[in-house]
C-alpha cells in the first residue's frame, strides 16, 4: 500500500465511532489487512469487537483518534506494535490491559493525557518487560 492510498477522506471518517464500524466498511479495505490495521485520524472512540480475521493483526495503528478505554484490546493476541499516540488515554492503568500481550515489543502513547503522570514511562517499562521501545525511547 502506498501512502496516498492510506489516506481516508476526512468527511467519510467523521461518521465513525467504533473500531468495528471502520474495519467492516468496504470503503476502508485499503487500510485493513490480516497483518496490519492502519486507522489513523478516524474519530474512533471505542475499541469494540471486530471480525475474527482481523483479530490476529501484528501491527495496530490507532493514533489521532478519541480512544480513552483500552478494554477492547483483549482480542488482539498477536500484536507486536501498537500505536495509540494522540488519543484521550488519561490513566496509565488503562495500559495494564495489555499485560498479557507477550508479543508486544513497541508501544507509542505520546500525546495522551497520561503523560501528565511524572513517572508514566517508568511505570510502563517496569510492567512490560518485553517492550523494546516506548515512544522514541529504546529500552535496553
Amino acid at each position: 500500500m502506498d501512502s496516498v492510498s492510506n489516506k481516508l477522506n476526512q468527511s467519510d471518517m467523521s461518521k465513525f465511532k467504533s473500531l468495528s464500524q471502520v474495519v467492516s466498511d468496504p470503503k476502508k479495505a485499503l487500510f485493513v489487512s490480516k497483518v496490519k490495521i492502519n486507522l489513523i485520524n478516524c474519530d474512533i472512540d471505542k475499541i469494540d469487537e471486530i471480525p475474527e480475521p482481523y483479530r490476529h493483526v501484528e501491527r495496530l495503528h490507532l493514533s489521532h483518534n478519541r480512544i480513552s478505554n483500552l478494554e477492547g484490546l483483549y482480542q488482539f493476541d498477536n500484536i507486536s506494535y501498537l500505536s495509540l499516540c494522540y488519543n484521550q488515554i488519561k490513566d496509565w492503568r488503562e495500559l495494564l490491559r495489555l499485560r498479557k500481550k507477550e508479543a508486544l515489543v513497541q508501544l507509542t502513547i505520546k500525546g495522551n493525557p497520561l503523560e501528565a503522570h511524572p513517572n508514566h514511562l517508568y511505570l510502563i517499562i517496569d510492567r512490560f518487560p518485553n517492550l523494546k521501545k516506548v515512544d522514541d525511547l529504546k529500552i535496553a
